[in-house]
């Protein structure tokens, strides 16, 4: 966020005719146009965009309002803040304001969100169904598992391009895929996006000929989606070319799929490291880096996480900690465990925030995050849910997991020492490449300690622990 609590947000700060804008519509387009080209460079200018879009909200103009909703619920440019977000959002909805009824649908029932009520959330689902909101009567069919509402989907496509209606006509299973491709067939020749679903929906049906048929189709009418599902096409192949599949990614990109920006901009970064030439390597950087902000501009939140780390560490752009640290905020704000996790470091260990995050994270299965709540609730003399914790990362295969459980049992914390269980672990740990637990099973196998000594066995984990570069076993001569 660039604002704080404390900055007021007073649209007569800002001369009224900026730019010549005084109309409410034309204002909103303002704000758009400048947000589609890029994110605010300083506190001025995000300032400047949150006054013209209050200017507009006081003029009634639903759009505006709506849209401020979103930012204070995204934290964009202004403080976090759920109760003024649904203060925007109800204001909007004074206008009739289809996106709006939605929007509070779904905050009513988010506990998160600190603003539960199941009957508001009720009655602004049904008065968005009532407004004909796609998003509410898809929301409505899936609660009812509605097998009758085929023609529901496509009509609700055809009024108002829904995609999402017809992504979920193909990966419902309540729907007969013959019955649908059929229907999608008859309006496919009119349309790339219905080609691009019909592809889809083949592939999953392992209809290879059609789907190479109706995706073709669709790229060639440069249809996001179309080139999205070429690249898959092109990907599980026997034949298929990754190099054929990363244009086609790109190219979905350059017409606006966000999903497809930031797989093009990971299938970069992940071959960076190949590219020899400065030059081209520099430009394959800023080319991930230009990938990674347009799909995280568009909410994507592992682009979001990503972009920060780009500001962070400087690839394919100057560093610079403030972006890193808001990205990073965007991301968490989605839930991104990666982000949460990072973020969470970003504040000292006592802090509310540093919990909150770490454990969501945790929550979430990220390693390192149970890792530090088993060190958390240890240091707060919580054995119970710290011993919790590493059960959870050891039923996710997770190697250090082990090894602290081996050192748990060793230590006697859980009791009497059983040697059959610490070898156990350090044996799983090891398995799955925790360079301590070589250096341990080699002590306990030259030692006979839990188990039965072995020259042959110890030297085996010994050298395991010399090749990963473990420090007290590189000073061991075989």
């Amino acid at each position: 966020m660039l604002l704080n609590t404390s900055d007021k947000i007073n649209a007569e700060n800002i001369e009224r005719d900026l730019l010549g804008l005084t109309h409410p519509e034309a204002i909103y387009q303002w704000v758009i146009a400048v947000e589609q080209q890029a994110i605010a460079r300083d506190r001025d200018e995000a300032q400047q965009r949150v006054n013209k879009l209050v200017d507009a909200s006081n003029q009634a103009y639903a759009p505006a309002s709506y849209l401020l909703g979103v930012w204070y619920l995204n934290g964009h440019y202004v403080d976090q803040n759920s109760t003024l977000a649904v203060k925007f959002f109800e204001l909007a909805c004074q206008s009739n304001d289809a996106n709006a009824e939605w929007m509070l649908a779904q905050l009513y029932q988010e506990e998160s969100k600190g603003v539960v009520n199941l009957q508001k959330a009720d009655e602004h689902l049904k008065r968005a169904i009532e407004l004909k909101h796609p998003d509410a009567i898809l929301s409505l069919i899936k609660q009812n598992h509605a097998e009758d509402s085929l023609q529901t989907l496509i009509d609700s496509y055809v009024k108002n391009k829904h995609q999402e209606s017809l992504k979920y006509l193909v990966e419902s299973d309540i729907f007969p895929q013959k019955q649908v491709q059929s229907a999608l067939e008859a309006l496919a020749n009119d349309d790339s996006f219905i080609c691009a679903i019909l592809a889809y929906s083949y592939i999953k049906s392992g209809d290879e000929e059609k789907a190479f048929k109706y995706a073709q189709a669709s790229q060639e009418q440069n249809s996001p989606f179309g080139c999205f599902v070429r690249a898959i096409i092109e990907q599980q192949s026997a034949n298929g070319s990754r190099e054929i599949a990363h244009e086609f990614l790109l190219k979905a990109a350059e017409f606006g799929h966000i999903e497809a920006a930031y797989l093009a901009a990971i299938e970069i970064l992940q071959d960076i490291d190949l590219i020899e030439d400065e030059v081209k390597r520099q430009k394959a950087a800023r080319d991930s880096f230009n990938l990674l902000t347009q799909a995280a501009t568009q909410g994507h939140s592992e682009a979001q996480f990503s972009l920060a780390q780009c500001y962070r560490y400087g690839l394919g752009t100057e560093k610079n900690s403030d972006l890193g640290l808001y990205w990073l905020d965007q991301a968490a704000q989605k839930y991104n465990p990666d982000a949460e996790f990072e973020l969470s470091m970003t504040f000292p260990i006592e802090h509310e925030s540093h919990h909150l995050l770490l454990s969501s994270s945790a929550e979430k299965g990220h390693a390192q995050a149970m890792l530090c709540m088993y060190v958390l609730e240890q240091k707060r003399d919580q054995m119970q849910q710290a011993l919790e914790w590493l059960h959870k990362a050891k039923d996710q295969a997770v190697p250090r997991a082990y090894y602290l459980l081996a050192q748990h049992h060793k230590n006697g914390l859980a009791g009497e020492v059983d040697w059959q269980m610490v070898i156990d672990y350090l044996k799983e740990a090891a398995g799955l490449g925790d360079v301590d637990a070589y250096f341990e099973l080699y002590q306990a196998y030259s030692n006979g300690t839990g188990v039965k000594k072995s020259k042959k066995t110890a030297l085996k984990y010994l050298n395991l622990a010399k090749e990963h570069q473990h420090i007290e076993a590189a000073a061991i001569e075989s």
